[in-house]
């Protein structure tokens, strides 16, 4: 059996390979109970970095977040609310 679609339901055993694109991977349904039907692949590893730019900055939110390297922290710019991690 190869790593699609059994030959048992229909298909040929090889994946289907398309373009990166986060939007339609998210829509993806992949069962659980056969090997991945779909792989997603990208031109480059700068295109996947792009492509998940534009994919991360799409969603609405009342926030933005940035990295600062001098301090290794996040700095968030509006108004959240901070979730304390469990010091279990």
């Amino acid at each position: 059996m190869g790593l699609g679609k059994p030959k048992s339901e229909g298909g040929d055993g090889v994946p289907e390979v398309r373009q990166w694109d986060p939007f339609a991977a998210g829509e993806q349904e992949y069962p659980i109970t056969t090997y991945q039907p779909v792989y997603y692949i990208a031109k480059s590893f700068a295109d996947a970095k792009s492509t998940m730019q534009e994919f991360s900055s799409s969603f609405a939110r009342p926030f933005h977040v940035r990295f600062n390297p001098l301090t290794q922290t996040l700095e968030i710019d509006g108004n959240v609310d901070l979730v304390e991690p469990n010091k279990a």
